[in-house]
């Protein structure tokens, strides 16, 4: 997370009586000063915080700071990113911007995770599986004629009929015309998620995302649990996932690829019908240490090829 970012997710939150930033730079944790030897070094990528700024004498400064108290002596020159609260309000603000720096380094964790599953020739199983775990959460993705493309694994919603239908490679029946029943009442909504919802049938509730190809509605994300309390972070790997999923609907059938006994439609509905040749990825996988991880939801996928002239969208019979 850059260190502005850090500053301007806290002022949602705080009155921040002082700030200054003339190094922006990536920070990934928040550690007090005093828990550092006089003569060890700051790390540049954390931010340190102090309540008495008589602990910064006869030491070595760090980077980044924050701070309560007089702060005359304090220059650019000496410590170039700082934060000066209230020293009331300190401890809230310590609180929440260690929160703020442990799920972006998770969110970046899980991405890394996700281009690794997919560039490695894992699939979109294996991604799904990675996230599913990571957040506690299970995922499905699902085409407009209630085929259930690919799900994590373990399927963690405990509902029997979900159960079954996954089983089966199909969405159950109730849902679709749930989906139906708020498509009708709420029409497209602007953008395309996530969206969260109430599945009183089946006592679940779902964040879901479309999958849009071409201007066409193909399908969608859903991630489904028992708890209207998703991870926060569900907010952010969601349109990754989508993200990703569109980017290789397109690629497999607009970029030449041809559907045989391990193609898009024929697998057998418990197979990853997403997976991608392990060998072509395999070549591109040394290029993820060099791709920029992003520090927030917004993220650009790479994948290397001949681009296409035309790309072709399959068409899917709709029950939605």
């Amino acid at each position: 997370m850059m260190f502005l970012d850090l500053v301007s997710e806290l002022e949602k939150k705080h009155d921040i009586f002082d700030k200054h930033c003339y190094d922006n730079r990536q920070v990934y944790s928040l550690e007090s000063i005093a828990d550092l030897q006089q003569a060890q070094q700051p790390k540049s990528d954390v931010v340190y915080f102090t309540y008495d700024l008589s602990t910064l004498h006869n030491r070595k400064l760090p980077r980044n700071l924050i701070f309560c108290g007089e702060s005359s002596f304090i220059s650019e020159q000496l410590i170039p990113n700082t934060i000066q609260m209230p020293e009331k309000e300190m401890s809230i603000f310590l609180e929440d911007a260690e929160e703020l720096l442990h799920s972006n380094y998770k969110l970046q964790d899980i991405y890394i995770q996700m281009l690794n599953a997919v560039m490695r020739g894992k699939g979109i199983g294996a991604m799904l599986e990675n996230v599913g775990n990571a957040l506690n959460t299970s995922i499905a993705i699902i085409d407009m004629s209630g085929k259930v493309i690919s799900n994590s694994i373990p399927f963690q919603v405990d509902e029997p009929v979900w159960q079954e239908s996954i089983k089966n490679g199909y969405c159950p029946p109730l849902f679709i015309e749930h989906i139906k029943d708020v498509k009708s009442q709420h029409g497209e909504e602007g953008g395309n998620g996530p969206f969260l919802r109430h599945c009183i049938d089946n006592h679940l509730f779902y964040l879901s995302n479309r999958i849009i190809l071409q201007g066409e509605l193909y399908g969608y994300i859903f991630m489904i649990q028992g708890e209207r309390a998703f991870d926060p972070l569900c907010y952010s790997v969601l349109p990754l996932i989508t993200q990703i999923t569109t980017d290789l609907i397109l690629k497999e059938h607009g970029c030449g690829t041809q559907p045989g006994r391990d193609g898009f439609y024929d697998r057998p509905a418990q197979r990853d019908s997403l997976g991608a040749d392990s060998g072509a990825h395999q070549r591109r996988a040394d290029t993820v240490s060099e791709a920029n991880v992003p520090s927030s939801g917004e993220a650009s996928l790479f994948f290397y090829g001949e681009p296409c002239a035309e790309q072709i969208v399959p068409t899917v019979s709709r029950n939605f």
